[in-house]
């Protein structure tokens, strides 16, 4: 989490618009309607990037007669430029002109853009974002949309996280997720929710725990951790590791320990739920193991 926010210049508007840098707030930002699919776009002479107090904040400036669209990857959040060419004039030739230049703007601009900033709207004011790092009891959610900070926040097939303020295993919260037979879910066939692709340390061994109990027999529970490389040097491209499976109405705890591997190591949990039922989760923990 380097950066606070998303920052861009929309066309045809002088406006510094911004998001705060959740996956929630980027995949609705995601889903802007332009004219020609979408995205948003980033004005003549705009910009489109991230910002920060206190910090160098990269931004990509553009210039010339091709559209810029933008869109948030909803994986890792990362920026997405698409470039979208005019047509060709009666003799048909292509008149192209386009220019761009990426700048690390020096800490009192980002301060400017930030201090002045129009947040983008959204029908959805807030969300379930779950961090890492630190041990998540949910009872400080649902986050507002303004919340800072990489976490869960969404399900797989536009599965959403729910609170649950009657069942809990610590304080009056938990996170409940409704079990699926259907093919709605791809591989085993069971309900899940991702997470997005998180970034880990190489040669490092890391520790999920969490309490977990199911409505019925007719309902199973785990999580899964799989674990991937982005390298020609990798020889395992992906190893699954999970949680032991929850199927008793009370409360369970499960726990896994894995051990990244040597190049570019990345994790992708999920939350499954199988069968028919209900699934609740509370105080969820993933983060490295300290000696």
């Amino acid at each position: 989490q380097l950066y606070s926010h998303t920052v861009f210049t929309p066309a045809g508007d002088s406006t510094y618009m911004t998001y705060a840098n959740n996956l929630l707030a980027g995949n609705l930002a995601d889903e802007t309607k332009t004219d020609w699919g979408k995205g948003f776009e980033v004005g003549e002479g705009g910009f489109v990037g991230m910002a920060g107090y206190n910090q160098y904040s990269p931004l990509l400036f553009r210039w010339g007669n091709v559209r810029f669209v933008h869109r948030t990857c909803d994986a890792w959040l990362d920026l997405h430029q698409h470039v979208l060419l005019p047509g060709a004039n009666k003799n048909g030739e292509y008149n192209l002109e386009t220019t761009y230049l990426f700048a690390h703007v020096p800490p009192a601009i980002s301060a400017h853009i930030l201090d002045n900033k129009t947040l983008m709207s959204f029908e959805r004011a807030s969300g379930v974002m779950i961090p890492l790092g630190v041990k998540e009891d949910f009872e400080h959610q649902p986050k507002p949309i303004e919340h800072i900070g990489i976490g869960l926040t969404k399900g797989f097939w536009e599965k959403d996280f729910t609170i649950d303020s009657i069942n809990a295993f610590s304080g009056r919260k938990s996170m409940r997720l409704e079990a699926s037979t259907g093919t709605q879910a791809t591989q085993t066939k069971s309900g899940f929710i991702r997470y997005p692709q998180v970034p880990l340390s190489a040669n490092t061994t890391y520790q999920l725990e969490v309490m977990a109990k199911v409505s019925s027999s007719e309902a199973q529970g785990w999580i899964e951790a799989a674990t991937y490389e982005w390298t020609p040097y990798d020889t395992v491209r992906l190893t699954r590791n999970q949680t032991e499976m929850v199927s008793d109405t009370s409360w369970q705890r499960l726990s896994l320990q894995f051990t990244t591997p040597d190049y570019d190591p990345f994790v992708d949990l999920r939350f499954r739920a199988k069968g028919t039922g209900t699934l609740w989760f509370d105080d969820f923990f993933f983060g490295p193991v300290v000696d």
